[in-house]
């Protein structure tokens, strides 16, 4: 069995173990796919569910396997392999070439270029799964910025349903946006230039996905979205209190956190909550023939699965895209305020009946809030990127 040590556990980064015991699993095509309950040292909870494949070279024969009986009973429960898309039998033959990719992330991802593209949500959360029932209402609303989805995996009990994985297709020879601004933003000139066209570009594409995700509900009533201030307070006192060498930016940060708190202030609406995007930033945008594709549903993986399938201002996706445009212009030392005029131009020109200059105040909050939650994460897991988020939360103080 992989250990629990060899990949990256969402959730888990950090806690030492104290126990695991599988909760359920199946053996299918000599290989074992399990459920299996982790137990902590800490006391933030009793223990976390997380999709273990005993060997993830061989894991296609056991999707194969899966989505030929499309329901294999386990111990506890039974595992569905739903086909979303009418399978040729030759498309379900080549699922045994699927193999592991090498990047690490807080999933397991397998690919069959050109073909096939599975995530294996590796924590597992009660209940239904975000991403499925996007990428489902876009693929319906023929909106051809996102992949299809092929398949869903799920496991069932009597009383839960967890969502462990989905099968879409990939998209071969393709460039991650964050990857191809930042290389583009480095070089200036003509390059920055093509940057700006093409924010304008994803501006529209955004507002398209926005208006195709309509069809999932939208709410009268706006929820704020609270910064994690409070947090971002204790992330910055442990810090100061344990670190030897001191990171000047969390001294700063530390300073201003009660004029960071009198300062968020949440506008009235602008835009009706909906189902969004949730984690939106250039790193979930591939492009490919001259053309985004959007991906990775499934909001923050560190919210719980309730929240992410809360209705919320599209501002929240507006936002993240203009701090990761904020991003690459730290990393590349060019400035990104042409970029993100064109992005809101862009959002504004598809989305009707607004204009940019509207939805720049009205993006601000939204663009803190997401700044505070940033400075948290960073604080906890990349200390050295600190002063992106900090630099953004101190010009709020003045």
């Amino acid at each position: 069995m992989i250990s629990l040590n060899d990949k990256r556990w969402f959730m888990g980064k950090g806690r030492p173990i104290q126990r695991t015991e599988i909760f359920d699993c199946i053996p299918v095509a000599q290989n074992k796919l399990s459920i299996v309950k982790v137990y902590f040292d800490d006391i933030e909870s009793n223990f976390n569910l997380y999709a273990i494949i005993e060997d993830e070279k061989k894991f296609g024969y056991l999707l194969q396997e899966g989505f030929c009986q499309k329901e294999i009973p386990g111990t506890k429960g039974k595992f569905i392999f739903k086909s979303l898309v009418p399978f040729k039998e030759q498309s379900v033959a080549l699922l045994d070439k699927i193999a592991p990719t090498t990047t690490e992330q807080s999933n397991s991802s397998f690919v069959l270029p050109s073909h096939f593209f599975f995530k294996l949500y590796r924590r597992l959360q009660e209940g239904l799964h975000p991403e499925p029932m996007i990428l489902e209402s876009l693929n319906k609303a023929f909106f051809n910025g996102a992949p299809q989805i092929l398949g869903l995996c799920q496991y069932q009990t009597e009383n839960q349903i967890y969502t462990l994985g989905i099968l879409e297709e990939h998209y071969e020879s393709a460039v991650d946006c964050w990857s191809l601004f930042c290389k583009k933003m480095k070089l200036g000139g003509p390059s920055l230039e093509d940057v700006v066209v093409k924010s304008r570009a994803l501006g529209n594409q955004t507002a398209q996905m926005h208006l195709a995700l309509q069809n999932l509900g939208r709410s009268p009533i706006e929820t704020a979205e609270e910064p994690p201030l409070d947090k971002l307070q204790s992330l910055l006192e442990k810090h100061l209190k344990t670190q030897q060498e001191k990171n000047p930016w969390a001294i700063e940060l530390h300073n201003h956190i009660n004029i960071l708190k009198n300062k968020f202030h949440f506008p009235p609406p602008l835009l009706l909550p909906q189902t969004i995007h949730g984690d939106f930033h250039l790193g979930q945008i591939l492009w490919i023939q001259n053309q985004f594709k959007i991906i990775d549903f499934e909001g923050e993986p560190a919210r719980t699965l309730e929240f992410r399938r809360r209705l919320r201002s599209p501002l929240v996706d507006l936002a993240g895209m203009l701090r990761s445009l904020q991003y690459a212009s730290a990393v590349s030392g060019q400035n990104s305020t042409a970029a993100e005029n064109a992005f809101l131009e862009g959002y504004a020109e598809s989305i009707g009946n607004l204009t940019a200059d509207a939805l720049k105040p009205a993006t601000k909050p939204y663009i803190f809030a997401k700044a505070v939650y940033e400075a948290c994460y960073e604080l906890e897991f990349r200390p050295q990127w600190l002063h992106i988020p900090a630099k953004a939360l101190l010009t709020v103080c003045g």
